[in-house]
């Protein structure tokens, strides 16, 4: 759905995000639709390990099947 709605997409996501960005500023996006929770589970922990994130995010409400 995102990739066929990219604009409302991006605007949601600056919104989820609290970002106030002008959606046209936004660079182009694509969304897999291969993505695994885990995997992401596992990258996301490890950026919060190294200190590139505060906290691993919760991507309950950002993974839509």
């Amino acid at each position: 759905y995102a990739n066929e709605h990219r604009d409302e997409a991006i605007k949601a996501g600056l919104k989820m995000a609290g970002f106030e960005v002008d959606p046209a500023e936004v660079t182009p996006v694509y969304w897999s639709t291969r993505l695994k929770q885990e995997k992401l589970d596992e990258v996301a922990g490890t950026m919060a390990e190294l200190g590139f994130l505060k906290e691993k995010p919760d991507f309950s409400k950002a993974i839509m099947q």
